[in-house]
């Protein structure tokens, strides 16, 4: 009797850390998603000052910076070198704007609103390219997957046989 106490409670401990383990990664999840969607919306800020004024004033671009820098730790390579070209163009948008010369300015008109153009699909691209990051299904519980139940309800059927 003694036994099948113990092997039970020692069951039912196995099961309550088993869920504080996932509590715990699910917490760590959204605490990801988090900080990932504060960077995103630092950034959609950053961009949409800009494109207001065309303006990269200090404070616009110790936003975008400070948001591009955090962002280099919680996504991928190409979302990096995507905002270190978005800066450089907000860079070159401003200083065309504010101090290119007349005769300049007739030159280069084509290569800024070419500029501005990049700077305006900011919106898509971002969102295209965050979207993988910013999904959370990765931290389902294995018996929640379509594929998993399935082969274990084969593998029940076939030992009922």
């Amino acid at each position: 009797m003694w036994a099948f106490i113990t092997s039970l409670a020692a069951a039912v401990a196995v099961i309550v850390a088993y869920l504080q383990w996932m509590t715990a990664q699910t917490k760590v999840a959204l605490d990801v998603y988090a900080t990932r969607y504060a960077i995103y919306q630092d950034l959609r800020e950053a961009v949409s000052n800009f494109l207001r004024e065309l303006n990269f004033s200090q404070e616009i671009q110790a936003k975008y910076m400070d948001a591009q820098s955090r962002a280099r730790f919680h996504f991928g390579v190409e979302v990096e070198q995507y905002l270190e070209s978005l800066r450089r163009d907000m860079i070159r948008g401003h200083m065309f704007d504010r101090y290119g010369h007349a005769e300049q300015q007739l030159s280069g008109v084509d290569e800024q609103v070419v500029r501005l153009d990049r700077i305006s699909a900011f919106y898509n691209e971002i969102d295209r390219m965050f979207v993988p990051y910013m999904r959370m299904d990765q931290r389902m519980p294995l018996w929640w997957w379509p594929p998993f139940v399935s082969k274990v309800k084969e593998a029940l059927g076939a030992s009922k046989k």
